[in-house]
């Protein structure tokens, strides 16, 4: 069961990462409409903040496609490694601020007006974060987690 589980929660996050590339390359209709509208529940969707593809605006802007994306690649790397990694007893808040530092620290620095990172910055920056949520996702899905 453990292994559908995780399976489901890989095919999820690399459905999901597909989905917002794909979603501007799709005619008009209901599958890119829904999209948008769930990528909106959690994403400013700011034009000049996003990637476009074909002239048309991916479904989240680029901090979160670098999270998503960042989030399959931590689950695919956790369904590689679990039987060989297992978190016993392991704190997960130390790893997690290190990986979530470089998103924090540009956001922090693009608040302050000290450094507005372009797209190919905000996405790269936010996918350590992401794998470490993906990894985590994938881990208490299984129940890895102690």
């Amino acid at each position: 069961m453990g292994s559908t589980r995780l399976g489901l929660v890989v095919a999820g996050s690399l459905g999901w990462v597909a989905a917002v590339l794909l979603a501007p390359l799709l005619p008009g209709g209901a599958v890119p409409a829904a999209v948008y509208l769930v990528g909106g529940l959690v994403c400013h969707q700011q034009a000049d903040r996003s990637f476009h593809l074909d002239g048309a605006q991916v479904a989240v802007c680029a901090r979160c496609l670098g999270l998503y994306a960042g989030g399959a690649i931590g689950t695919v790397l956790w369904s590689l490694v679990r039987r060989r990694a297992r978190w016993p007893g392991l704190g997960v808040r130390g790893p997690l601020a290190v990986l979530a530092a470089p998103t924090i620290g540009s956001v922090a620095l693009g608040t302050l007006g000290w450094w507005d990172a372009g797209n190919v910055a905000r996405a790269g920056l936010a996918v350590p974060l992401g794998v470490a949520a993906g990894v985590l996702v994938a881990a208490a899905a299984v129940g890895d987690l102690r």
